[in-house]
C-alpha cells in the first residue's frame, strides 16, 4: 500500500470514455469513501482517492475541494498538488471551450485564465519541489509553460524530464 490506498494508480496521458458500468463503479466508490470519511475526515489519502474518482466522472469542482482538503491534512502530499494542477487546467480548458459563445468581458475572461495558470503553476512547482525526479510534472509543467510562450523555461523542463526518463 501506498500512501495509504490500497488500489494502483496509473499515470498516462491517455484519456478514455467511461461507459455506464464504469461511471457507476466511480459512484460506487466515491460513496464507499463518503462513508470512511464520515468516520475518519483526518485522513488526507481518502481526500485523495476520493477526488481521483471525482476527476474520472468529470466533477472538477468536488476533485478539486478533495485535494484542497488532502493538501490542508498534509502538505508534502505531492501527488495532490499534482492532480490539483492537472484537474485544473482540464476544468479551464473545459470552460473555455464551452463559453465562447458567451457575452463576458474580454478583459474578465482574460484575468481569469492568468489567475488560474498561475495556480496550476504553482502546484506544478510544489510538485517539483517535493519530487523532483518526477518526470510527468517536469511534462506538464514545459506544457503549461509552452502555451505562455516561456519557451526557455519549457525547454528546460521537457530536457529535464527525458533525462529523468529516457523513454518519456
Amino acid at each position: 500500500k501506498v500512501l495509504g490506498i490500497s488500489q494502483v494508480i496509473k499515470i498516462t496521458n491517455q484519456s478514455t470514455s467511461l461507459d455506464i458500468p464504469s461511471v457507476e463503479i466511480h459512484f460506487d466508490a466515491i460513496n464507499r469513501l463518503t462513508d470512511i470519511l464520515k468516520n475518519n475526515s483526518q485522513n488526507p489519502y481518502t481526500y485523495f482517492q476520493r477526488a481521483l474518482e471525482f476527476s474520472l466522472i468529470q466533477d472538477h469542482a468536488s476533485a478539486i475541494e478533495d485535494l484542497n482538503k488532502s493538501i490542508i491534512l498534509d502538505s508534502e502530499l505531492a501527488l495532490a498538488y499534482f492532480c490539483r494542477a492537472y484537474i485544473r487546467y482540464n476544468k479551464l480548458l473545459y470552460e473555455f471551450q464551452n463559453n465562447q459563445d458567451q457575452e463576458e468581458a474580454v478583459q474578465g475572461k482574460i484575468d481569469k485564465v492568468k489567475i488560474n495558470l498561475d495556480l496550476i503553476q504553482e502546484d506544478y512547482e510544489r510538485t517539483l519541489a517535493l519530487l523532483p525526479s518526477f518526470s510527468f510534472a517536469h511534462f506538464n509543467l514545459a506544457n503549461l509553460l509552452c502555451a505562455q510562450k516561456h519557451y526557455d523555461e519549457a525547454i528546460k523542463h521537457y530536457e529535464s524530464a527525458i533525462q529523468i526518463d529516457h523513454d518519456f
